[in-house]
């Protein structure tokens, strides 16, 4: 079985918990444990690399949807840029 360990890298709790709610449902055969600093992916079907991709996809699909909920969140977020 492979196994990729992602860091979070700041992304919120609640969109990293959807993602890796989303990852275990939507792709058979994925095992996805959510700690406090990273997300720990397994499978014996893909290799560690295609595990962080797909992670990374979920994860900003998620963050794309937080965002688009939230249009004060948008218009802040360019503010401060």
């Amino acid at each position: 079985m492979t196994q990729a360990i992602v860091d979070l890298e700041g992304a919120s709790k609640s969109s990293a918990t959807l993602a890796a709610t989303w990852m275990g449902r939507f792709y058979p055969g994925i095992e996805v444990e959510l700690g406090q600093q990273s997300v720990t992916i397994r499978s014996a079907y893909h290799g560690a690399q295609q595990l962080g991709r797909m992670w990374r996809a979920a994860l900003l699909n998620e963050q794309l949807l937080e965002s688009s909920a939230n249009p004060r969140h948008s218009i802040l977020e360019a503010l401060l840029k």
